[in-house]
């Protein structure tokens, strides 16, 4: 967003916050006790028929990790 529209932006009702961009590394070796994950697993909980999207500018699509991931 240009930084010119981030005050007019801040006086609308429905915007709750305004932030940074922030870069997130998340590592499993790390992140899966953080949430306290193996708690929801006991109960039952693994993540099946749950869909996520990640909305962002953009990405690299050269990135292994994405092949054969990224839909649209």
């Amino acid at each position: 967003m240009p930084a010119d529209k981030v005050i007019p932006l801040s006086f609308n009702d429905g915007v709750e916050g305004i932030f940074s961009d922030k870069e997130y590394n998340m590592l499993l070796d790390t992140s899966v006790h953080q949430i306290n994950a193996p708690s929801a697993w006991n109960l039952g909980y693994n993540g099946s028929g749950i869909k996520i999207a990640v909305l962002d500018t953009g990405i690299d699509d050269t990135n292994e990790m994405l092949f054969g991931k990224v839909i649209a």
